[in-house]
């Protein structure tokens, strides 16, 4: 049997996380309080529910691992593969056991099982405390216990056939000592005596039922006389009934002629005032849909043609103002000027260089005059062409939005619709348009139900008088009715009792026969339970001495194992049938109180193991191992990986650590 994954909706501290796992040795290794032990825990709860019996927080498995946050998701769901099939475990708990929701699958089918009873019992052949026992390695208990489950599974692996009937005889013998006699008031014997008891109660009161018998008889014959006078007065009242109901069929064909005229008028009505808007004209909501879909291009043009407008006021403004100067003119000019005054100054000291700089000066400031020209002359014909071309442009959408107006108008100038825009206009008109239509229909739809109402004549009319109104009818015939239903139980009960105490007054010799067949079973009953005692309590003393079985093949187990952790050392370990371990030193019975605490778990780990191969042979279990090794030293901790190691080859090991000390080496 393998685990495929988990899925944990939330809990404890694990919250939507999923995990898959391998069909041999998966090592989990987390920091303390990321939730290892819940994890294991998580999983021995898909299989055996919430163990919620403790009141402390620590042992109680509800309390404790129930969200902080708790939201009403509290559980999750595990994949396993058992006997070549994949199943799905589903569990939801609650805030206590009778909340928690289990289901079971079989994920290639799709098959949702019924019996989820016991889940984990059924699928390992034992129970919660026998998985404790065996596959789950605590760190916290590593004590393997022996119970009945272990005792019965044992049984059944180890033991002939003709043995293991020893179980189910004995149970059968018990629960059939049970049948007769139980703690209490209980059980065969125990009815017997009560029979007894009955039968001579019955036996005295037979004497005494005569002048009952008497009163019963004229009883009933007052009971028959009052129902067939109820009965009489039902007929009648059935026979206005029918009247009645002749009558209120009428009135309500009339009342339902009356709404069908009525709302034929009120929708002719509507269809008026729209055929008004409509002016007499039903277009096809195509039409409009067409025209409805030009309104974009419409509303572009109108756009466009303020957009150019606006641009064309502005480019006509930039002409009418002044020309930007160049700013190479206005360099050349600044430059001009600076020269010329450098050169009128200097020529006071020197003719030549002073003349020199005039010359240069007005020679940019000529440069300085054709460049300003230039510029001005460029700037006025660019403005010029925009503006031309702008105007060209204003024209085209201006005849687009005048042709768009145009043919709107002369669509909508036929019907008589409220001001607004076109698109208001439209939407209105497609809004009438389907009213119009479907008022038409449903115009025909009540025509036609008049013309199937009326068809076979003027609508009836019935005179009834007021004592026939079917309300007060009804309640009269089902306060009659009650009346008759209660005075037909009242004799039916009176005839029963009457026959039932002339049975009895003619069965007083049948009852006077029974007792001495009573008092005759009740001594062979009596016989068979002390045979059935005796038989029981010879099969025990025979069960015990056979359950002695056992012991060598988990006791071989258990040395085999404890041989490899102590890397061929010799140490001698013997187990009773309680599962009790011992070891032998120096021909010395040696209880396991006396070793060390490593040692004692070292003992457990080895019974364990010895266990799980002795009790699982066909279908072998996933182990969990939730770090147990931390009391070993370091040389046991390593022997002991190496046994993990070899047993992942026939088992899914789920190992968790915190420590990478404590990892197996060159895992599979």
């Amino acid at each position: 049997m393998k685990i495929l994954s988990v899925y944990i909706s939330a809990f404890g501290v694990l919250k939507d996380k999923k995990i898959d796992f391998n069909e041999n040795l998966n090592t989990i290794k987390q920091e303390n309080g990321w939730g290892k032990s819940t994890l294991a825990v998580f999983i021995k709860s898909m299989f055996y529910g919430l163990d919620d019996s403790k009141r402390s927080v620590a042992e109680n498995e509800r309390t404790k691992y129930l969200p902080w946050d708790y939201s009403g998701k509290f559980g999750g769901s595990l994949e396993f593969e058992k006997d070549g099939k994949v199943f799905r475990i589903e569990r939801n708990f609650g805030l206590k056991s009778t909340d928690d929701i289990v289901r079971l699958f079989d994920v290639a089918s799709g098959k949702e099982y019924s019996k989820t009873e016991e889940l984990g019992k059924r699928i390992f052949q034992i129970d919660e405390e026998g998985f404790f026992s065996t596959v789950y390695f605590s760190q916290k208990d590593l004590s393997a216990k022996a119970n009945s489950s272990l005792t019965s599974k044992f049984n059944s692996l180890n033991i002939p056939d003709d043995e293991q009937a020893f179980e189910k005889a004995i149970k059968n013998l018990d629960d059939k000592c049970k049948e007769y006699k139980i703690r209490g008031d209980k059980g065969v014997l125990a009815q017997n005596k009560r029979d007894k008891f009955e039968l001579e109660s019955k036996i005295k009161y037979c004497k005494a039922l005569e002048d009952t018998c008497v009163t019963l008889r004229e009883q009933i014959a007052e009971d028959k006389e009052l129902v067939a006078t109820t009965e009489k007065r039902i007929e009648e009242l059935l026979k206005k009934e029918r009247v009645a109901n002749e009558y209120e069929k009428t009135r309500l064909r009339n009342q339902f002629i009356d709404d069908k005229k009525s709302r034929k008028l009120n929708i002719e009505t509507q269809i008026e005032q729209l055929n008004q808007t409509l002016n007499g004209t039903l277009v096809d909501e195509k039409d409009i849909k067409e025209r409805t879909a030009m309104l974009d291009d419409y509303n572009n043009a109108v756009l466009k043609e303020q957009v150019l407008t606006e641009s064309i006021n502005e480019i006509k403004n930039s002409v009418s103002t002044k020309i930007p100067t160049n700013n190479f003119s206005l360099i050349f000019a600044i430059l001009s000027a600076i020269i010329l005054v450098s050169g009128v100054v200097l020529a006071f000291f020197s003719l030549i260089i002073g003349l020199t700089l005039v010359g240069v000066g007005i020679c940019l400031a000529v440069v300085s005059l054709l460049l300003f020209l230039k510029n001005k002359k460029s700037n006025r014909l660019d403005l010029q062409k925009r503006l031309e071309e702008k105007t060209a442009d204003l024209f085209s959408y201006a005849e687009i939005r005048t042709c768009y107006e145009k043919a709107f108008n002369d669509f909508l100038k036929r019907f008589y619709l409220p001001e607004g825009d076109y698109a208001y206009k439209f939407n209105k008109l497609t809004e009438t348009v389907k009213s119009y239509k479907t008022l038409k229909s449903e115009l025909e739809e009540v025509e036609k139900s008049l013309i199937e109402l009326t068809k076979d004549g003027q609508e009836s009319s019935i005179a009834i008088d007021s004592d026939y109104s079917l309300n007060v009818i009804k309640e009269k015939i089902a306060s009659e009715r009650s009346l008759l239903d209660s005075r037909k139980e009242i004799l039916l009960r009176r005839k029963e009792r009457l026959n039932t105490i002339e049975n009895e007054m003619s069965s007083h010799s049948q009852l006077q026969e029974d007792l001495a067949r009573l008092i005759e079973k009740n001594k062979e009953d009596q016989r068979k339970y002390d045979v059935l005692s005796s038989t029981k309590e010879f099969l025990e003393k025979a069960y015990d001495n056979l359950k002695i079985k056992y012991r060598s093949p988990l006791e071989e187990g258990l040395n085999k194992y404890l041989s490899k952790v102590l890397n061929g050392a010799k140490k001698q370990l013997r187990i009773d049938v309680d599962f009790t371990v011992t070891a032998i030193e120096d021909g010395q019975t040696k209880h396991a109180d006396y070793y060390s605490k490593g040692y004692k778990n070292l003992f457990e780990i080895c019974k364990r193991f010895a266990l799980i191969d002795v009790l699982f042979v066909a279908d072998k279990p996933f182990i969990i191992l939730d770090d147990p090794f931390v009391n070993l030293d370091d040389e046991k901790t390593e022997l002991m990986l190496s046994v993990i190691k070899t047993l992942s080859n026939d088992y899914q090991i789920l190992y968790f650590i915190c420590h990478e000390s404590r990892r197996v080496i060159d895992e599979i």
